[in-house]
């Protein structure tokens, strides 16, 4: 079963504005299929409906991580085990963002939840306002990244930014956190030039230089 308290980080807060899961409709308690005490179906890592051979449950309807690109996430996984693949999903690296002017985006873990996971936390933030990009564009207020690492594995485990167009670059820290990419690694990437993703840069050296090789 996939435990949500280990996904938390990865909700977002639906239920407050309303949304909830609609499953009285479709029978699935003749299934002898019940949603858990927060209305929805618990589910193992390869989107399995717990207690049930041959029913899949995706997207919203879990509770788990509820954004569109979640819901295509368990598609493939439900679709690559239905092919006799043995997948499971993995909720570290779910980007979050909110679409407004300037866009707010999140993959990973906040400083506080890393250390409630007995992670060795470092932290460092950039100034997105000093990119090349945003001096450019006139964006000089541009926004800030937050990178959150544990020193111990010299990994990234969240970053999280306000900025120009920050959905589009937070990708990047997505698969750094996906495939543990140690800070080392990630600090040597060039970025092409002028781009937001230069914001990275500075605040990757902070990490690499306390971290643990």
């Amino acid at each position: 079963m996939v435990r949500r308290d280990e996904v938390a980080e990865q909700r977002d807060d639906s239920d407050a504005a309303g949304k909830k899961a609609e499953l009285d409709s479709l029978g699935i308690e003749n299934l002898g299929i019940h949603p858990n005490c927060e209305g929805y179906l618990d589910v193992d890592e390869r989107c399995r409906v717990l207690g049930q051979e041959h029913v899949w449950a995706a997207g919203d309807v879990t509770g788990i991580a509820q954004f569109t690109h979640t819901a295509n996430y368990h598609g493939r996984i439900i679709s690559a085990n239905l092919f006799g693949q043995d997948v499971r999903a993995d909720y570290r690296a779910i980007p979050r963002g909110v679409y407004t002017d300037p866009s707010v985006a999140s993959v990973g873990l906040t400083e506080e939840a890393a250390r409630r996971q007995g992670f060795d936390v470092i932290t460092a933030t950039a100034d997105v306002g000093e990119t090349a990009k945003a001096f450019a564009t006139g964006q000089k207020s541009g926004g800030m990244l937050i990178l959150v690492a544990d020193r111990q594995r010299s990994v990234l485990v969240g970053a999280h930014a306000i900025g120009p167009d920050v959905e589009e670059w937070i990708g990047e820290a997505a698969l750094a956190i996906r495939a543990e990419v140690r800070l080392h690694v990630f600090c040597d990437v060039v970025h092409a030039f002028p781009t937001f993703s230069e914001a990275y840069e500075r605040p990757l050296r902070e990490l690499a230089a306390l971290g643990r090789l």
